[in-house]
């Protein structure tokens, strides 16, 4: 899990700290805020901070879905409480803790990116390369100003950027939509390669194949960018746009098809969280990280012939 995943969740618990629990005669007593105090278990469960043996009643509260008061013996007063005391302190020094060491609060604005995996400096700057060189086609055709880092996540291959506005946000998310369904395409292609090695057809069928499919590919390519370029403003430049915007998109299709990821912020509308690619259920992703830089050598012989 990321840092900034565990700072939201942290944050989340801090919200919610509004539960208690007395003796209410009888030899019972109530815990009040029961919905409250769900929701902190959940979350410092979910960042990896508690256990679910590390309270005897967990099960109870995080399955309370209904009330927000249980009741219980006297017997285990006492232990509830101390519980509770716990988790409070616990969760006030985690977000103390956590809000000065990561301080960057995010927005709309705000992206997430994962970067394919990075083995070396070479790689490094390549992927930076990539990066910088994409969305600033995008940023640039939609009147942004240059893109900021707000924070490079600790541990990971993660980084937050901040564009100047929604709009360009949309714009980003919609270029990562098309490379996504462009990956699809090459995952397909990179099986066609393999299936027709392992049946031992001869090489011209193999490149035939190979050239059509790259052909489609690059019309989708184009397609894509001139569906961009429409939505702009009107340019006599239009031409070299759709051109820039091509090699944009071909640049993000790199990115993601070697494993990258582009995502809303984490405190984004819903509106603008369903304006990006869900990468958890793109599987054929998963199962082919690093498809261009396998079939690079096998493009290049192509488009020498």
């Amino acid at each position: 899990m990321r840092l900034i995943d565990i700072k939201q969740c942290i944050n989340i618990a801090f919200d919610n700290l509004d539960f208690k629990i007395s003796d209410i005669g009888g030899g019972n007593c109530r815990m009040i805020g029961v919905q409250k105090f769900r929701i902190v278990l959940f979350q410092l469960s979910q960042a990896g901070f508690i256990q679910r043996k590390d309270f005897q009643f967990y099960d109870d509260v995080v399955n309370t879905v209904d009330s927000d008061k249980l009741t219980y013996s006297t017997n285990v007063l006492s232990y509830i409480a101390d519980y509770m005391v716990k988790i409070v302190f616990l969760v006030e020094m985690l977000h103390c803790w956590i809000n000065e060491y990561l301080p960057v609060v995010e927005d709309e604005k705000t992206i997430n990116i994962k970067l394919p995996q990075i083995e070396n400096l070479e790689r490094l700057a390549e992927v930076s390369s990539l990066l910088e060189k994409s969305l600033s086609v995008i940023v640039y055709e939609n009147g942004g100003d240059p893109i900021k880092v707000k924070q490079i996540d600790h541990g990971s291959f993660w980084v937050i950027i901040s564009v100047c506005s929604v709009q360009i946000v949309k714009a980003i998310a919609k270029a990562a939509n098309f490379a996504v369904e462009l990956a699809q395409k090459i995952v397909e292609l990179k099986k066609s390669i393999a299936l027709l090695d392992r049946m031992n057809i001869e090489n011209q069928a193999m490149d035939n194949l190979l050239k059509l499919q790259e052909c489609a590919i690059d019309k989708l390519i184009q397609e894509k960018a001139m569906e961009m370029n429409s939505e702009l403003p009107e340019n006599p430049d239009s031409n070299e746009r759709v051109k820039r915007l091509e090699k944009s998109i071909k640049e993000l299709v790199d990115l993601i098809t070697d494993g990258a990821e582009f995502h809303a912020a984490l405190t984004a509308s819903s509106e603008i969280v369903n304006e990006f690619p869900d990468f958890n259920k793109i599987d054929y992703l998963k199962n082919s990280v690093g498809v261009l830089s396998e079939n690079k050598d096998t493009k290049d012989e192509v488009e020498q012939n």
